[in-house]
Order: structure tokens, then sequence, then C-alpha cells
């Protein structure tokens, strides 16, 4: 009974994975330099793993707000070398952090 689903879900996998390799070489495919924000959560540890499959070495960018626990960084940096892309490590205070929201409204 177990089986049919198990070839569904490996099915369904395969397809997620190539939809988002697909989609990752198009955002690559740029006059503009490309980076990634890397949080070291699900989503931006996927982009990093296709990054890396990919064979592209992008730089990464994990923000922290000083005083707050290292577990994001610690995070950031295992996918970042699991994936070999270069990372760069940014603290920042209260006063850019309280005005973070803004600031990415301002950039589009």
């Amino acid at each position: 009974a177990w089986l049919p689903l198990l070839a569904v879900a490996r099915d369904a996998l395969g397809s997620l994975r190539e939809a988002l390799r697909d989609s990752v070489a198009r955002c690559l495919d740029t006059s503009c330099g490309t980076g990634l924000a890397l949080s070291g959560g699900l989503d931006s540890s996927c982009l990093a793993a296709t990054l890396g499959e990919l064979g592209q070495r992008v730089p990464a960018y994990q923000l922290r707000c000083v005083g707050s626990p290292p577990h994001e960084r610690q995070a950031a940096t295992a996918v970042a070398m699991r994936h070999d892309l270069p990372l760069r490590a940014i603290d920042v205070g209260p006063e850019l952090a309280d005005e973070l929201a803004v600031l990415t409204a301002l950039a589009g």
C-alpha cells in the first residue's frame, strides 16, 4: 500500500528539484551580479544547495543583529561551507535593524 505513495513522492521530489534548478539557472542568466541572502533556514539553504549543484560560487550574505543568538549565523556558515559559497557575515546594530524594512521597501 505504501509503495505507490512512495513512487508518487519520489516523482514529485524529482519534479520539484528540476523546477528549482531551472528557476535558479534563469536567475543567474543576468548581466548584473548575483548574491544569496543566506539565513541558514530551509528556503535559502535549498537555494544554496542548488547553486552548488550548478557549480555557481555566488557570494552569500548573512545579516545578524549585534547581540542576537548565534544559531542562524552558525547554520548559514555550515550551509555555505557545504556548498562552497563564499560567506560574507554582516553584523548590524539596532539602528540599521530598525530601518531595514524601510530600506528594503525603498530598494524595491
